[in-house]
């Protein structure tokens, strides 16, 4: 074992543990602890080593067990992890969070269906969780999301140099919009009727659907509506009824039929023939190549593909499953004069328009990597996003910004985003409307100019927040334990 000296930090508290270790080499709560005093040091091969010989060590109906998993799977030793919570499974199945971890590590290793399993069963044992330490002072607010289409991805967090679990498909983060330090957020998350069933609620002041997706999670938004319906008096960011009216097909044809708004055909379909079938049935309904085609409730580009012919269309076709429902979504070129496509990204809070990103690509499915591989070497594209973020009505002209304006009023959503261009016929093209959009910084660092616009888009959505809470009345919650105490009390008389 190496010398304690060897490593910064607390000197002291390394000099007691390293002790502690050597006086019992079988003591797995001081390995932990080291290799935690070891991380934070900033030593992380040592910290994975020791982390490694306390989850060999330990008794796998140890309490410890269940903790050394957890941490094993922060310092990333992650086969290491699976193996010590599965041999703890007693103990895993009535903890939600090392339920969550696992759902993780199994994902992870491709067991799809074994992870949403596990991850229902952390919601029906844990439909809410508090915050990590409850003030007070400050008000309490429940966000609400959905686990039963969702996974976990593994991500490093590049602060602490920790891998983390991250909750993926059909939702905002929040992450960069509100300011946590000055609120209590509980979550909670829904699989089947556990939220109709809780009754032990904390007093929250503000609700914030998190569940953005209406063509992944319908069932979900309408559970979350009937659970609402117990509250008339709290405030609800994003209420789900109007997250249900967002699905790509709802959206086509409400916002397609707007004036000076091009949104293009998109229809659902099943593949539930030979594929010479489905496509002749296809090219019945009107549909021509090129042709787009995606699985519904997927947000990146992983599902989408352009099929330019008929022949490439019923090969994608044998490629997916029997009975899988699939969007047909019209392909329309809108390469500019130098043969570049853009996608422009706005978000409306509050009713409040706000310029995200405009991108520019030499491919026609656009991603936030092209930021790199086209616009880093091409300035007019790095000065077009400037324009925009500066002054967007000026750069999309008065009819495409009165346009994206007639939408945010046809979505009603408190927050949700739009991506789009500006058509060959000068006219609104939009790609796609919903809430499922990600609010972060990871580029502008390397962009530094989008800072002050995102920082504004932070700053909107906490306003947003705060501007709600403030809509609740002061007695909702007295009134609500008073009605609930006569509930209580008139079903103890008809049912002594």
């Amino acid at each position: 074992m190496p010398a304690e000296q060897d490593f910064p930090g607390d000197r002291e508290l390394l000099s007691k543990l390293y002790a502690a270790a050597r006086r019992n080499r079988t003591d797995v709560e001081a390995r932990l602890a080291l290799s935690k005093v070891l991380h934070a040091a900033k030593r992380p091969a040592p910290a994975r080593r020791h982390a490694l010989r306390a989850g060999e060590l330990v008794p796998a109906d140890s309490p410890a067990a269940v903790a050394i998993g957890e941490w094993l799977f922060h310092v990333g030793e992650f086969a290491a992890a699976r193996r010590l919570l599965e041999g703890a499974l007693d103990r895993v199945q009535t903890d939600a969070d090392a339920l969550c971890t696992l759902s993780a590590l199994r994902h992870r290793d491709g067991e799809t269906e074994a992870a949403r399993r596990i991850l229902l069963r952390s919601a029906e044992i844990k439909p809410i969780s508090p915050p990590r330490r409850i003030q007070p002072r400050r008000p309490t607010v429940m966000r609400i999301r959905s686990v039963e289409h969702s996974f976990y991805g593994i991500l490093r967090d590049p602060k602490t140099d920790r891998y983390k679990r991250r909750l993926k498909d059909g939702h905002f983060s929040i992450k960069n919009l509100v300011n946590k330090l000055r609120l209590n957020i509980y979550v909670a998350s829904v699989s089947g009727d556990n939220l109709l069933a809780c009754e032990d609620l904390p007093p929250f002041r503000l609700v914030i659907n998190s569940v953005s997706c209406a063509d992944l999670n319908p069932g979900a938004l309408q559970r979350i509506d009937q659970f609402l319906a117990r509250f008339p008096g709290i405030p609800v960011i994003n209420p789900p009824s109007k997250v249900l009216a967002t699905t790509r097909a709802q959206n086509a044809r409400r916002l397609g039929a707007l004036k000076d708004v091009r949104f293009p055909r998109t229809e659902i379909f099943c593949n539930d023939g030979l594929p010479g079938e489905v496509a002749d049935r296809l090219e019945a309904r009107g549909f021509g190549y090129p042709l787009i085609v995606r699985l519904p409730g997927t947000q990146t580009g992983d599902s989408m593909s352009k099929e330019d012919t008929r022949e490439a269309l019923m090969q994608r076709l044998a490629e997916t499953p029997a009975g899988v429902h699939l969007y047909a979504i019209e392909y329309i070129d809108c390469r500019d004069r130098k043969g570049f496509f853009h996608k422009t990204r706005a978000f409306f809070i509050d009713g409040v328009f706000f310029p995200v990103a405009n991108l520019t690509s030499d491919h026609w499915q656009i991603h936030s990597a092209d930021r790199y591989r086209v616009m880093s070497e091409n300035l007019p594209s790095r000065r077009a996003e400037m324009r925009y973020l500066r002054d967007p009505e000026a750069h999309l002209g008065t009819r495409v910004y009165s346009a994206l304006h007639e939408i945010a009023r046809t979505i009603d959503l408190d927050f949700f985003g739009i991506d789009f261009t500006v058509g060959p016929d000068g006219r609104l093209l939009v790609f796609e409307v919903n809430a499922a959009m990600r609010h972060n910084f990871d580029h502008a660092q390397t962009f530094p100019y989008t800072r002050p616009h995102l920082d504004r888009i932070s700053s909107a959505f906490d306003l947003l927040v705060h501007r709600r809470l403030a809509e609740t009345p002061g007695d909702y919650w007295s009134t609500i334990h008073r009605r609930a105490s006569e509930d209580r009390q008139a079903r103890a008389r008809l049912f002594p």
